[in-house]
């Protein structure tokens, strides 16, 4: 399974919005995937991965605080 890091905040730098990013399993070796829309979601206070559409694939759910 591949990892989603998502960040609420940057020590000394509140409220900078931090970067967030998704960690790619390749067979137990993870790379952290490049530079996407997900970096710069938010502060991020929950996330969970679900197949919410049925299609087989794991969708990431992301809950951020807006300011």
């Amino acid at each position: 399974m591949d990892l989603f890091v998502g960040l609420r905040i940057s020590p000394g730098n509140y409220p900078k919005t931090p970067e967030s990013f998704v960690l790619i399993n390749n067979n137990g070796y993870f790379t952290k995937q490049s530079q996407t829309e997900i970096s710069n979601v938010g502060m991020v206070t929950d996330a969970v991965w679900e197949d919410i559409d049925n299609d087989g694939w794991e969708d990431l759910i992301v809950f951020m605080l807006l300011i």
